[in-house]
């Protein structure tokens, strides 16, 4: 079976081949197993159109049209993994999906149960196994001692390896030191029908599309060190030449509403800048510091990894999560772009991701009544995420709930056309639309509502 990610990579034109203005620029994409058909490019905010405008050859891009040095140029495309099965779950657990379908099982230290005994080393074996199959991913602990009473816990990839298909324990040799000729011993959770717990992984990555896809939303936890928000670059929209009509719905609502400020004066030149928390930011991302559009490549509970050249920032700088432009340049002429300040140039509709320029962002625009020019464009870098009016984002119960539903129901066809497959007609088919009407039900109300004719309809979407 096939399992693809999405990916994106974002750059400027310094980083193609060849000079500045020229045609047959190139950029190599530094991922493999691309799909080729699945490559969109976005420059400036604006599509291209493949063999007119670039050609792409396994990883390689070819501009053949003049391609600039300023110019901002996104990728969007989709990568083969099935090689590795490497699925990332946002708002689910194979530990919650087993509780929901009651077939979890525990080893732990208690007064009834004792930790289970995988072995005993002898100061050079270095595979163990697990009792059970179905092992869980982040409930495990290997320990060894004398006895099960008195024991010291492994450090995993410093002294062991796990393969969750097979129940494989691989000790390194810094592991098989330590436990020399000891008892290994293990606590863990496990399913009791011997799934494996990749299988597992990947019906649950299924389950989120699923919601993610038919809710329109994406869901995750503010407080995570990494939220997995959408993150849009440069989204662009066309502006009005009429003022009354100086208001954009972003493609995807809600908006998150991040703010701090610099803690410290930050000086061109160095590579972090210090604020007061990075609480509710991704890993890394696009944000506005001290009024300049800034990329940053990692975090940590209050510094951002920064590009030496961005402008120097003075302490108590607003720091926000979302950063709005202006171009403001004659039709024919390339977009210039001017980071405007939040509420003094915009304000926004956080929940309905609806974006309002205030007149200081297009004043000196207007001659003898006259609104010009009509072609200005806006560009709009953000996160969204599914919120509550008023308050932060967080994995709704009923969301997860609803994951585990859809891998049930997932699991439930799985099983009912493999009994089928081997002659077993005895069942219902029936089984296979369990919780079929509560999962809609939950859909439907995190569903936005897409009717009428107002500008603001975003029927586009769905």
């Amino acid at each position: 079976m096939v399992t693809t990610l999405q990916k994106k990579s974002k750059i400027t034109g310094t980083d193609l081949s060849g000079t500045d203005g020229q045609t047959d620029r190139t950029y190599t994409i530094p991922v493999s197993n691309i799909e080729s058909d699945s490559l969109q490019i976005f420059v400036n905010g604006l599509f291209k159109h493949e063999t007119s405008e670039y050609t792409f050859t396994g990883s390689t891009v070819t501009f053949v049209i003049e391609m600039y040095d300023v110019s901002e140029i996104t990728f969007y495309y989709i990568v083969d993994v099935s090689a590795s099965q490497d699925v990332s779950l946002s708002f689910s657990s194979v530990l919650g999906l087993c509780t929901y379908l009651h077939i979890v099982n525990y080893i732990t230290q208690t007064n009834t149960e004792t930790l289970e005994t995988i072995g005993t080393g002898d100061s050079s074996a270095t595979l163990f196994y697990f009792g059970n199959l179905g092992v869980i991913e982040d409930t495990y602990t290997i320990s060894y001692g004398t006895v099960a009473t008195s024991v010291t816990d492994l450090t995993e990839t410093t002294h062991y390896t796990v393969d969750l298909t097979t129940g494989k324990i691989t000790l390194t040799t810094a592991g098989v030191t330590a436990v020399g000729t000891k008892t290994i011993y293990g606590a863990y959770a496990y399913n009791t029908i011997g799934l494996t717990n990749q299988e597992l992984t990947r019906i649950l990555g299924f389950g989120e599309r699923e919601i993610e896809r038919k809710t329109e939303q994406t869901f995750t936890t503010y407080t995570d060190e990494n939220p997995v928000y959408r993150q849009m670059d440069n989204e662009t929209f066309e502006g009005q030449e009429d003022a009354r009509f100086k208001t954009f719905d972003a493609y995807w609502n809600p908006i998150i509403n991040f703010s701090t400020t610099v803690n410290g004066a930050y000086t061109t030149g160095a590579t972090s800048i210090t604020i007061v928390t990075t609480e509710g930011l991704p890993v890394s991302g696009t944000v506005n510091i001290g009024g300049n559009k800034v990329e940053y490549s990692s975090k940590t509970a209050t510094v951002l990894t920064i590009p030496a050249t961005t402008p120097s920032v003075a302490d108590g700088a607003n720091v926000y999560g979302e950063v709005v432009e202006i171009s403001k340049e004659s039709e024919g002429t390339a977009p210039s772009y001017t980071v405007l300040t939040r509420d003094t140039d915009y304000k926004i509709d956080w929940l309905q991701g609806r974006i309002e320029l205030l007149l200081a962002s297009y004043y000196g625009e207007t001659t003898t009544g006259r609104y010009y020019p009509a072609n200005y464009i806006i560009r709009a870098s953000y996160l969204s995420a599914w919120f509550e009016k008023g308050g932060t984002p967080e994995i709704p119960a009923d969301i997860e709930q609803c994951v585990y539903m859809v891998a049930t129901n997932r699991l439930m066809k799985s099983t009912v056309g493999k009994a089928h497959i081997e002659g077993l007609n005895s069942f219902n088919p029936s089984l296979i639309a369990v919780d079929r009407t509560d999962i809609d039900s939950i859909i439907d109300y995190y569903k936005p509502l897409h009717v009428g004719t107002s500008s603001f309809n975003k029927s586009h979407i769905s």
